[in-house]
């Protein structure tokens, strides 16, 4: 209940689930709000401000406090308990997580969780099960082995790709895997948001997520085959691919499962030859990537698992490469600034599976979801509405074109 001095009751344990579930304490919560206000004339919050007994609290400082779970306001107020049980969320599922997660991270992958559970439930009601085809495997087993048995299984091939070709083989890689009843989902983050995600790819509940990258499409391609290697080894993880350290047993696992899923052979024999880096190394290294669509980077990660060159060496390279990406980056971000009005008209669309397409499209028949729903999930614009999105969406035609440049 609001009063005229805008405070408001709140349910106080769905708080402390959100701190639980964020793995902080209400310390920590305080010193995040007070860190993100930044106008020095405001006075400063006290822990019972953001915590308090009576449960009664500020709706200004409420309103903070979501900037940091996102969950709606309404999320605080409703009386109902939170489900702690392992069913509910990954966070309670996996007691160590692959990467260090900051806020933001924790915000996204409950945003992503409930798109999950959604979908899942979509499915359900539309009697469209998910059986799982490709075996379990254990981090015992010989990930190279595995890696050519998937690939056979996929009929993903190796095919020699010429520029601009990234966007069509990471398409032709999730509809392979949505035959396999995997489902994929990409996702975007707007370039003005303050906080950016620190990982690069999840595993959760059978779906494989990777965050759409406008730099380099060939390492999406290895994020997507790395999340592929934790399906198989029946694990969710939270990963960013390329910054694993060398102990890490079953990152490695998946590493050397990514990228021996995606270079062709003749690819791995001439990179088994090099026994020194020079210039005649570096071209072989960029044409490798270029014709197999795989990251420079994946194949440094590459050589160091098979023992070619140093952890150390990897990381110089690693480094390198980072460096050239952070100047693309910058110099995206720098075009963003001068033409923002045209950019933010033209935010990239991610890349759909056909799983997910069908449980939308089978629950709007059905009547289960109306019209809105869907524009909210796959957000046409009016161009794509005026070219017949929802002619397109009922009769199955693929919603997201090929023929566009890869980023």
């Amino acid at each position: 209940m609001i009063n005229m001095k805008k405070e408001i009751e709140i349910n106080k344990e769905r708080l402390t689930y959100l701190i639980e579930l964020f793995k902080m304490n209400v310390g920590d919560l305080h010193e995040l709000i007070s860190k993100n206000g930044n106008n020095p004339r405001k006075k400063s919050l006290h822990i019972s401000d953001i915590y308090p007994e009576n449960s009664i609290i500020k709706l200004s400082i409420l309103k903070q406090i979501d900037k940091i779970f996102k969950k709606g306001l309404h999320f605080y107020t409703n009386p109902d308990p939170c489900d702690k049980s392992t069913h509910e969320s990954v966070f309670f599922r996996t007691p160590t997580l692959n990467t260090k997660l900051e806020h933001q991270d924790y915000a996204k992958i409950l945003e992503l969780e409930e798109d999950i559970n959604h979908i899942n439930h979509l499915l359900t009601i539309c009697d469209i099960p998910l059986t799982r085809i490709l075996r379990k495997q254990k981090y015992t087993d010989d990930p190279v082995t595995i890696a050519e048995l998937v690939r056979d299984k996929l009929k993903i091939g190796n095919d020699r790709l010429t520029n601009n070709q990234y966007k069509n083989k990471l398409l032709n890689f999730t509809n392979a895997l949505a035959k396999f009843d995997i489902p994929v989902i990409e996702f975007i983050e707007h370039p003005t948001i303050k906080y950016k995600t620190n990982f690069e790819g999840l595993t959760i509940s059978n779906f494989l997520i990777i965050k759409h990258n406008t730099i380099s499409k060939k390492r999406e391609i290895f994020t997507l085959a790395h999340e592929l290697g934790h399906y198989i080894l029946n694990q969710e993880a939270f990963d960013n691919s390329f910054n694993c350290e060398p102990q890490q047993d079953i990152e490695r696992w998946c590493n050397t499962f990514a990228i021996n899923l995606l270079l062709s052979n003749d690819s791995k024999k001439s990179l088994g030859l090099i026994r020194s880096f020079n210039a005649d190394t570096a071209s072989l290294i960029n044409n490798i990537s270029n014709i197999d669509g795989v990251s420079e980077l994946a194949i440094y990660l590459y050589l160091y698992t098979n023992n070619i060159i140093s952890w150390d060496n990897y990381i110089e390279h690693r480094n390198r490469v980072d460096q050239i990406i952070k100047d693309k980056k910058e110099k995206q971000n720098k075009k963003l600034k001068s033409n923002s009005d045209k950019t933010f008209g033209r935010i990239a669309k991610p890349i759909q599976s056909e799983i997910v397409e069908r449980a939308y499209r089978m629950a709007y028949l059905q009547g289960a979801i109306e019209e809105y729903e869907v524009v909210q999930y796959f957000k046409p614009n009016i161009s794509e509405i005026q070219r017949g999105f929802f002619d397109n969406f009922i009769y199955g035609t693929p919603m997201i074109s090929t023929k566009k440049k890869a980023a």
